[in-house]
């Protein structure tokens, strides 16, 4: 199996085991929400580093429970953008947290 399929099939298996609770697709017309209801400024800061780095395909997840929130990404994600979108969740940590826990 190459290498590509096997990572594409373990990142489906991962979102069916664990579901996220925010859904941000990337496509080249920016970043479209597939999931949730995340604060617009995260939303436009994600959409602004991908198209920086020249990211058009790919989605990330919000997963976490209540305050120890985390991203997975899809495949297509390249790996040096990955840090970026961490840090973007550091700085919007808190409006993407449930209403309860804020």
């Amino acid at each position: 199996m190459h290498a590509p399929v096997f990572a594409r099939l373990l990142h489906v298996l991962q979102c069916l085991a664990v579901p996220a609770h925010v859904t941000l697709q990337f496509t080249p017309d920016g970043a479209a929400v597939r999931r949730g209801r995340p604060a617009g400024a995260w939303v436009a800061d994600c959409a602004d580093v991908a198209r920086d780095l020249g990211v058009h395909s790919g989605s990330i997840d919000v997963l976490g429970p209540r305050t120890a929130l985390t991203l997975r990404f899809s495949p297509d994600v390249p790996e040096r953008c990955r840090q970026r979108l961490r840090n973007v969740l550091g700085v919007h940590r808190h409006a993407l947290l449930p209403p309860n826990v804020r």
